[in-house]
């Protein structure tokens, strides 16, 4: 691009950053209609992908990365420097280790290795969170005009939904953030994250967690809990049926008290 256009765009971005105006074009969004593939019907089966200004998009990022994100120590995705496979690792590793502890134990400690595997996915993550919610995330993130800036894009965000036959609805959205948007996964992650340790630390108070030395830090971290985005991965100990029953009750009615309180529900 011409420099004459590089000045221009740079002269509109500082006049944004200065008068804390955004465009409207920046908050407006058409949106693209993807099939699920979840058997189910209506709204339920499609998720819509958000198609946002470039430039709008270059600003919002920006102004995130100039704060300050917390890293969990079970969360694999959104995260920066982690992979899944790391997450899919650490639960294939805590099984085996469980089951050649039972393996090599007397027959009478086999049970205290007896574990279960649950798996939690939350419906409709990004679209789902309450606007207040959010926004407490990005104000542990960011402050000042900062973090007012980054909740306008939450705030006042406009779609436009068509059908396939042609007509089209504009629609200002009452929670959630843009699926598509680049600061939306990692803002989802702060939430997400946030709250999740809340749960984990009840099941630390119970006992209902499997804990290792990490070799590096030497901290006492959770191993049985592992998360890919919204996607939860648990192994937990259980020695008998009706105790590995009460602990997948428990730990649902705790996510979903949790999920509740920020707009949220579980799959």
């Amino acid at each position: 691009h011409s420099p004459q256009l590089r000045a221009q765009v740079c002269r509109e971005l500082n006049r944004v950053r200065r008068t804390g105006r955004i465009p409207l074009r920046w908050q407006h969004s058409d949106t693209a209609q993807i099939d699920k593939q979840n058997e189910k019907e209506g709204c339920k089966a499609v998720r819509l992908i958000n198609t946002l200004c470039p430039i709008g998009k270059c600003f919002y990022t920006f102004l995130w990365r100039s704060g300050t994100t917390v890293k969990q120590d079970f969360a694999y995705g959104f995260t920066a420097g982690r992979r899944r496979e790391q997450a899919i690792l650490i639960q294939n590793v805590v099984t085996w280790r469980l089951r050649e502890a039972a393996r090599c134990s007397p027959p009478n400690q086999k049970k205290y290795f007896s574990h279960v595997a649950t798996l939690r996915d939350v419906s409709n993550a990004f679209p789902s969170p309450k606007f207040t919610s959010l926004s407490r995330a990005v104000d542990g993130v960011l402050s000042g005009d900062a973090a007012t800036l980054v909740k306008t894009r939450h705030e006042q965000a406009f779609m436009v939904i068509r059908s396939q036959k042609g007509p089209w609805v504009r629609l200002k959205t009452g929670c959630g953030g843009m699926q598509g948007d680049t600061i939306m996964p990692s803002q989802f992650d702060q939430l997400y994250g946030a709250k999740l340790k809340k749960v984990i630390r009840k099941r630390k108070r119970r006992g209902a967690v499997i804990l290792a030395k990490d070799p590096i830090s030497k901290r006492k971290l959770d191993v049985g809990t592992t998360g890919y985005a919204d996607d939860i991965a648990e192994t937990k100990l259980a020695t008998d049926r009706e105790t590995r029953q009460s602990e997948i009750n428990q730990s649902n009615a705790e996510m979903d008290s949790m999920l509740s309180r920020i707009g949220m529900a579980q799959n």
